[in-house]
C-alpha cells in the first residue's frame, strides 16, 4: 500500500494524524482550497481520514534536504547521513500503539533510533529501499514503554523531487509480532519433534542394535549348547566353548583352566588363539599369587580388567568361573583389545555359557564315573560267573559220585537183614539221594546259565508239532497235579504250524514254566498250558490262578536266586534259577518271555519264531519231528 504523494491530505484534514510544526512535508504539498466541501467531495480529506484510522501503521520520514542516490557509485558515507538524519515527520495512531509510544516520542526520531539495538540492520534495511525504490520486508524492532522485540512488515516507498534526489519515504508497516511468535513457537515445537523423531531414531536404532546382538547371542549360546549338551567328553566340551567364544565374539583369545581345590591350583587345559606363539595352553597358575582374581572366582563372581596380557600385551580381560552346587570346576578367560570392554549383555552370554558348560562337564563326569562303575560291576559279575561256573564243575564229580555211593550203598543193604534199623537207614539213603538230585540239578541250571551267558551253548534244530509233542510233554508231572489237587487243561490249535527250533532248550522253558506254576498255585486252583498262533510266529502260555505277584515283584522274577517271599504253598522250596534260566533259554532260541497278571490269573507268555535263527553255536538241522 502507497499513498500517491499528488493525493496527500493537507493540513486542515482530519486531526487524527501529527505532524511537526513549521514544516510543511512533501506530503502535504499540492493541498485542496476547498476544504469546506463535504469529506467525499474532497480526495485528499479522504486520504487524510484513511491515513488517520489506518489499522496499519504508517510512518512519513523526511531528510532535512534532498540528497542523491545513485545505487553504483553513492558510499556508504552518504547511506551514513542518510541513516541519521532521515526523521519522523508524521505518524497515526496505530504507529503509537505498536511502539507503545507517545506522539512527542515519535517525532523527530531518526532512522538509526529505531534500530539502535541492531544498527547493521538498520543500515541494510536502508539500503535495500534507497537501491529498490520500495521494498516490503519483515524487521525487528522495540517497543518503547517496555524494550520488548515487535516484528513488522513494512512496505516502504521512497519519495523523490523532481531533480530525482531522495527527499523522504513512506512506511506502512503491520505488526507481525503475535504471528512472528506462533511462527516461533511452530518452529519450536518443528525442533522439538525434530529431536523428539531424533532420539526416537536413536532408540529404535539402539533398540535394534540390542535385538540384533541378543540374537546373534541366542544364536551363540544354542551351538554352543547343542554341541556341548549330549557330549560325554569333558575335553571336547572345553574345547568347543574356547572356539565357538572366540569365534562369536571377535576374541584375541580365549582359554578355560582346570581347578585343583586341594593344590589351589589352575591348569589350562584348553586354549583357542589365532597365534599359536601366544598359546597358554598347560600353564599353571598358582591361586595364592592372585588373590584378587581367583577369591572373586571361587565366590563364584566374575572379573573384567584392564592388564599387561605376559605375550599379548594390554588387553581387556573378562574372567567367569565355571561351577553347579558342588563347587568351582574352573574357570575361561576372554581376551581382547584394550579399550574395548564386555558390555553387560555379552557379560549374561559368559554367564550363560558358563552355566551350560559346568552342566555337560558334570553330566560327563557322573558318565564316566558311572562307566567305571559298570566296568568294575562287570568284573565282579565275570568274577563271579567263573566263580559259580568253577565251583560247579568241581562240585559235579563229588556230588554224582555221592549220588552213586548212596545208590550203591543201597543195593548192598538190601539183603541183609537189619532188623528194625531197615526203614531208618532206608529213609535216610533216600534222603540222600534226593539231595543229591537237587544239587545236581542246581549245579546243572548254574552251568547251563553259564553257557548262555558266554553264548556257548549247542542248538539242533528239530521240526516240533506241538500238538502232538505237549501232551506228551506234561505226563511226568500228572502225579504231582494230582496229589495237589490242582485242576490242569491243556489248549493247543489244531491249525497250529510246526516250529523248528531247539528240542531239549523249549522242553526245558516249559517244564521251569509247569513247575513253577505248581509251586505257586493252592489246592483246588487252576494252571493251563496253551499254544496259539500270534504274527510270524506261536505263542506258548503258562496260566495259574489264586496267587497273585505284587507290581513290585514283577520286575524281579526274571533275577537270578530271586524268590517270591511266603508264597510257596507246597515247600517246594528251590533256587531262584528256574526263570532266569527260562528267560535267557528263551532268548537264546530267538523269542522273548514276559509277565502278564490279571486278577485272577498270573500268565507267563513265550513267544517263539517258527524258525530259529541261525545261531553261531548251533548244530547241523535234524529232520527228526516231535
Amino acid at each position: 500500500m502507497s499513498i500517491p504523494p499528488s493525493n496527500l491530505p493537507h493540513s486542515c484534514s482530519q486531526p487524527s494524524s501529527t505532524r511537526i510544526e513549521g514544516q510543511q512535508p512533501a506530503l502535504l504539498q499540492g493541498g485542496c482550497s476547498s476544504c469546506a466541501s463535504s469529506l467525499s467531495t474532497c480526495q485528499q480529506c479522504h486520504y487524510r481520514q484513511i491515513f488517520a484510522q489506518s489499522l496499519d501503521g504508517i510512518l512519513v520520514m523526511q531528510l532535512d534536504r534532498p540528497m542523491a542516490w545513485d545505487v553504483e557509485q553513492t558510499c556508504d558515507r552518504t547511506l551514513d547521513e542518510i541513516y541519521h538524519h532521515l526523521k519522523v515527520v508524521e505518524v497515526n495512531d496505530a504507529v503509537l500503539r505498536q511502539y507503545g509510544a507517545t506522539t512527542s516520542q515519535m517525532l523527530g526520531m531518526a532512522q538509526s533510533d529505531f534500530f539502535a539495538h541492531d544498527p547493521e540492520q538498520g543500515k541494510t534495511l536502508l539500503r535495500h529501499s534507497l537501491n529498490q525504490r520500495q521494498l516490503c520486508q519483515e524487521t525487528e524492532e522495540r517497543r518503547f514503554d517496555t524494550g520488548a522485540p515487535i516484528f513488522f512488515e513494512v512496505n516502504c516507498t521512497g519519495l523523490y523531487n523532481t531533480d530525482d534526489h531522495f527527499t523522504g519515504c513512506v512506511l506502512i508497516q503491520r505488526d507481525i509480532t503475535t504471528r512472528k511468535h506462533m511462527e516461533q513457537q511452530l518452529q519450536a515445537s518443528e525442533e522439538r519433534y525434530r529431536q523428539l523423531i531424533s532420539s526416537l531414531e536413536q532408540q529404535v536404532n539402539q533398540r535394534t542394535r540390542e535385538l540384533t546382538e541378543a540374537l546373534a547371542f541366542e544364536a551363540l549360546l544354542k551351538r554352543i549348547t547343542d554341541r556341548v549338551r549330549d557330549s560325554l567328553d569333558e575335553q571336547h566340551i572345553l574345547q568347543v566353548v574356547v572356539e565357538s567364544m572366540t569365534a562369536g565374539l571377535g576374541l584375541i583369545s580365549c582359554n578355560t583352566g582346570r581347578y585343583d581345590s586341594e593344590q589351589q591350583i589352575s591348569t589350562v587345559v584348553h586354549d583357542c588363539t589365532h597365534d599359536r606363539s601366544h598359546s597358554v595352553l598347560g600353564t599353571i597358575w598358582k591361586m595364592d599369587e592372585f588373590p584378587h582374581i581367583y577369591h572373586q572366582l571361587l565366590a563364584h563372581q566374575y572379573v573384567q580388567f584392564c592388564d599387561c596380557h605376559t605375550l599379548l600385551g594390554w588387553a581387556t580381560i573378562l574372567v567367569a568361573p565355571i561351577y553347579d552346587d558342588q563347587g568351582t570346576i574352573g574357570d575361561i578367560w576372554l581376551i581382547r583389545e584394550p579399550g574395548l570392554p564386555f558390555s553387560p549383555s555379552e557379560i549374561r552370554l559368559v554367564q550363560q555359557v558358563t552355566n551350560q558348560c559346568a552342566i555337560a562337564i558334570r553330566q560327563a563326569r557322573l558318565y564316566q564315573a558311572a562307566q567305571q562303575q559298570v566296568k568294575e560291576l562287570e568284573r565282579l559279575s565275570s568274577l563271579k560267573d567263573d566263580f559259580l561256573n568253577t565251583v560247579s564243575h568241581e562240585l559235579r564229580t563229588p556230588i554224582a559220585s555221592i549220588k552213586m555211593a548212596s545208590e550203591m550203598l543201597e543195593l548192598s543193604l538190601s539183603p541183609m537183614d537189619l532188623g528194625h534199623h531197615s526203614p531208618r537207614i532206608h529213609r535216610y539213603i533216600s534222603i540222600l539221594q534226593s539231595e543229591s538230585d537237587r544239587e545236581i540239578g542246581l549245579i546243572n541250571d548254574l552251568l547251563d546259565l553259564s553257557r548262555l551267558e558266554a553264548e556257548s551253548m549247542m542248538i539242533i534244530k528239530t521240526v516240533v508239532h506241538l500238538q502232538h509233542w505237549l501232551p506228551h510233554l506234561i505226563e511226568p508231572l500228572q502225579p504231582q497235579i494230582q496229589r495237589q489237587q490242582i485242576r490242569f487243561s491243556l489248549d493247543v490249535d489244531a491249525n497250529l504250524p510246526s516250529l523248528i527250533t531247539d528240542l531239549s532248550g523249549l522242553e526245558r522253558i516249559i517244564m521251569e514254566l509247569l513247575r513253577n506254576a505248581c509251586k505257586y498255585t493252592r489246592a483246588h486252583e487252576q494252571i493251563r498250558l496253551s499254544a496259539q498262533r500270534q504274527g510270524t510266529g506261536v505263542c506258548i502260555i503258562v496260566s495259574n490262578s489264586g496267587s497273585m505277584i505284587l507290581p513290585h515283584e514283577r520286575d524281579r522274577v526274571f533275577e537270578k536266586f530271586y524268590r517270591i517271599p511266603n508264597a510257596d504253598h507246597w515247600n517246594h522250596g528251590g533256587t531262584g534259577l528256574g526263570l532266569s534260566l527260562v528267560q535267557r533259554l528263551t532268548a537264546y532260541l530267538g523269542g522273548k518271555v514276559c509277565l502278564e497278571c490279571r486278577e485272577p490269573w498270573v500268565r507267563f507268555i513265550v513267544s517263539l519264531p517258527l524258525e530259529l535263527p541261525d545261531h553261531g553255536h548251533s548244530a547241523s538241522s535234524c529232520s527228526g519231528e516231535n
